[in-house]
């Protein structure tokens, strides 16, 4: 067990010593330790108010606020309860009553995680999903294309989508424009004609859009500009998962390499080959690049010693990657999460789900609230 996980094992009392916070009116801030504010309320004429309460009661008080308030509003009252808040544990011992299991998957360095803002993720999430149905509104975008969708790229917060099609086209939609009194159409905003085959996958890095394509070709388009095609590069083989960044644009493809390119020039500058079928799906930070092939392998490419730094054996190919937060998720054909560690590069395989899809899981994206999957079995889960 690792020390960022002690607190969560702790008994209530206990883990109100670790906190070792002091009342205001304590002379030493320094050498009193939490037993001297654990007392009696004191016997006033003045009426009561929150701060002659002992802590385990604030404590108590607090665990019923909701996050948001407790971090951005209560911790500005005083200096007392700036430091109730800012405890790690009391974060650690309310996520552990709201979600099952390890959290998170890969132990973190307390000193690099917000325990707060993870667990008004948590709780936010769980409020969201738990009666989705009363929470979400659901509209069906249904009339853009005349072929199948299989690629949807959110932007600007939420209120664009773009859809791109095997009908070679990409629709833009205004989702703010959607009521339960109104159709799809009226969400409609244009239809490009953007390639000349299936557009495969699409991307965005500020105002950006990068769209490929089994054409051979990645199309750029300026998002602000009313979706103005701005660029294009043209590879040997079908493009199927790009990776836009500030200054590079990278892409695996069917003919099993990734190629990068430099955005200010649009000069190649690599190619990567090292695997043996298809590259289904790429991911990528300054550090590494990790790609996930049909050969049933992940393969991490060291950017800064420009090589091959491991190869992972899967029991099924990776259709879908969500690399953030510490963690990379891979979605498999055979309906199964995989997670890996990537702390100092490791990339180690520490945890397998099954979370009940009976298809390809196609997509996945993983926060700091909850991991959300889709699958060509027409469902969408979260966990």
């Amino acid at each position: 067990m690792t020390s960022s996980e002690k607190p969560l094992e702790s008994s209530f009392t206990e883990t109100l010593r670790q906190l070792s916070i002091e009342t205001e009116d304590q002379p030493n801030e320094e050498d009193n330790d939490l037993s001297t504010s654990l007392s009696p309320i004191p016997t006033t004429d003045e009426p009561l108010h929150l701060l002659v309460l002992p802590t385990e009661i604030l404590l108590v008080i607090v665990g019923f606020l909701d996050p948001k308030f407790v971090i951005g509003k209560l911790s500005l009252v005083c200096k007392r309860f700036h430091k109730l808040v800012s405890q790690d544990a009391i974060w650690k011992m309310r996520i552990k009553k709201t979600y099952t299991g390890q959290y998170p998957v890969i132990a973190v360095d307390d000193g690099n995680f917000d325990w707060g803002q993870a667990c008004y993720q948590i709780e936010k999430d769980c409020s969201l999903w738990s009666n989705y149905k009363e929470n979400m509104d659901f509209y069906s975008l249904n009339c853009g294309h005349i072929a199948s969708v299989d690629s949807v790229c959110l932007l600007q917060n939420g209120d664009i989508c773009v859809s791109g099609s095997r009908d070679r086209t990409m629709n833009v939609w205004d989702l703010r424009k959607l009521s339960k009194t109104t159709k799809a159409e009226s969400a409609s905003v244009k239809s490009i004609q953007a390639h000349k085959g299936w557009v495969w996958s699409m991307t965005s890095f500020d105002n950006i859009l990068c769209s490929a394509s089994w054409d051979c070709w990645l199309n750029f388009w300026d998002i602000e500009a009313d979706f103005k095609k701005v660029g294009q590069l043209r590879g040997n083989s079908a493009f199927l998962c790009p990776v836009l960044q500030k200054d590079v644009v990278m892409s695996g493809s069917y003919d099993k390499q990734i190629y990068m390119y430099d955005r200010r020039t649009d000069a190649l500058i690599s190619k990567l080959r090292h695997h043996k079928k298809p590259v289904l799906c790429l991911s990528a930070d300054e550090h590494y690049i990790v790609s996930g092939s049909e050969d049933n392998t992940i393969g991490v490419y060291d950017r800064r010693a420009n090589r091959l730094l491991k190869k992972i054996k899967m029991e099924a190919f990776p259709m879908s990657m969500s690399y953030s937060n510490g963690q990379l998720w891979a979605g498999l054909r055979n309906g199964e999460i995989n997670v890996l560690d990537p702390t100092y590069g490791k990339f180690d395989i520490v945890q397998n789900y099954n979370i009940g899809h009976k298809g390809k899981i196609t997509g996945i994206n993983n926060n700091t609230g909850c991991i959300i999957t889709a699958a060509t079995d027409k469902t969408l889960k979260v966990k």
